[in-house]
């Protein structure tokens, strides 16, 4: 649902021309904002228990290179994210809380720049998974 609304956002908003990839884009493909967005991209089933958990407790220990800012914040919200991981409880109320975590980092970054890397980010996941077979 929110890869979704992002990808929304940026068909509306892109003017992005196909073809080479722009230096910004190769310095993109290593950043820990992709890292994020991955990790976020691979815990959005909650029946992977095993993974989800595994990719919350590096998210926790990466959040600081991902931004300063987000270091405290992700400390409190991925540990209740671990205990909900065990609870085995519906896709919405998982989706929901995925969701709250991507606000938190929004309003914790505080920046317009950020926001439209990490929605592009998402966008190429979301666009990527669905190509692939």
């Amino acid at each position: 649902t929110v890869s979704h609304c992002l990808t929304s956002l940026l068909q509306n908003n892109s003017d992005v021309i196909a073809g080479e990839p722009t230096e910004k884009e190769l310095e993109l493909k290593c950043s820990p904002d992709l890292v994020f967005v991955r990790c976020l991209t691979h815990i959005v089933d909650p029946d992977e228990q095993d993974r989800n958990k595994n990719l919350l407790v590096f998210l926790e220990e990466y959040s600081g290179d991902v931004h300063n800012n987000l270091k405290n914040s992700w400390t409190v919200e991925i540990q209740r994210l671990l205990k909900f991981v065990d609870k085995s409880e519906s896709k919405e109320q998982w989706h929901g809380m995925l969701l709250d975590v991507l606000v938190s980092a929004i309003e914790q970054v505080n920046s317009n720049k950020w926001v439209e890397i990490i929605a592009t980010l998402l966008s190429q996941q979301v666009l990527s998974k669905k190509q692939s077979p």
